[in-house]
């Protein structure tokens, strides 16, 4: 695969399951996964370009804040993220446990700083929003890991 068709392809997938956040696509019962914090840990793995995992990343953000400005949410996801890309470089274990580590604790991490008090009033609903994160990231990267493989 070229690397534009891999950018693309990447682009593609990271704008696509913003839409299905918004649009809670994947929801089940009260828990809606956090597709932005898992698709763009996943990509860690698969993108060395930093512009490239910037302009995704920003590409969520401009998805998910449709108001003025920008709200807490938006900053305290950026921030995760960021955090999440830079404790990546100091794991060292096969990356589906990385990923899964990653994804847990920058939704954690999401939710102790975007909303301490819907964590504490709805714990249980963060703890499934975790473990389906978690999963959808391990099946997401499975999913990419062969794509790639047949893909060169």
């Amino acid at each position: 695969m070229s690397s534009i068709a891999k950018f693309v392809f990447f682009f593609l997938l990271v704008v696509s399951l913003g839409i299905f956040q918004i649009r809670e696509t994947f929801k089940i019962g009260d828990v809606n996964p956090n597709l932005g914090i898992v698709v763009m840990i996943v990509l860690f793995f698969f993108v060395a370009e930093r512009l490239f995992l910037v302009l995704c990343a920003l590409s969520l953000v401009f998805l998910f804040s449709w108001q003025p400005g920008l709200g807490t949410e938006i900053l305290v996801f950026s921030a995760v993220l960021t955090l999440a890309y830079i404790l990546k470089k100091y794991i060292r274990s096969h990356p589906i446990p990385s990923s899964a580590f990653l994804i847990s604790v920058s939704t954690l991490g999401f939710y102790i700083f975007a909303g301490m008090q819907f964590l504490k009033e709805h714990y249980m609903i963060v703890g499934g929003e975790i473990v389906y994160n978690v999963i959808f990231g391990a099946l997401l990267f499975i999913i990419l890991s062969n794509t790639e493989k047949r893909l060169q």
